[in-house]
């Protein structure tokens, strides 16, 4: 009997470590741990593919990607090759982090104002009240960053 009730247990840990991790959204960059004064970027995750826009260089093309246990890969265009580009920790439901050796980024999801992803599928006409949403996101990192 103990060992029926130490077989279920076990199985019961290692599904709640298996519960897959879900990214799928509009997030922007909240905090990074880099001693570097990076740049601010939003993010536009969707199944398979990621959409960056970048503070200097705008909307960059999207890359496949895939959640391993809580390993993200970036995937080649043919999918034969895999990038380890990080672990991702989901911190609540509208919060993530991504650690790459010493670095940590916490992302935050969007929940108001114009989101890349409106920007990108709802027409052209959207990029001054997209950059507008953009800006204000981005005062809020450049507090995080000076605390």
């Amino acid at each position: 009997m103990k060992l029926l009730i130490l077989f279920f247990t076990l199985f019961s840990m290692s599904c709640i470590s298996q519960e897959k991790i879900d990214i799928k959204g509009n997030w922007y960059i909240y905090y990074n741990s880099s001693s570097e004064d990076l740049n601010y970027v939003e993010v536009f995750i969707d199944d398979k593919m990621l959409t960056y826009y970048h503070e200097n260089s705008g909307v960059k093309p999207p890359f496949k990607y895939e959640i391993l246990v809580d390993d993200i890969f970036l995937v080649s265009i043919d999918g034969q090759e895999k990038v380890n580009s990080g672990k991702i920790k989901m911190l609540d439901s509208n919060t993530f982090s991504l650690t790459i050796n010493n670095y940590r980024a916490i992302y935050k999801r969007i929940v108001e104002g114009l989101t890349l992803e409106k920007y990108l599928f709802k027409g052209n006409n959207m990029h001054d009240k997209y950059w507008e949403s953009f800006n204000k996101r981005k005062l809020e990192f450049e507090k995080a960053k000076q605390n």
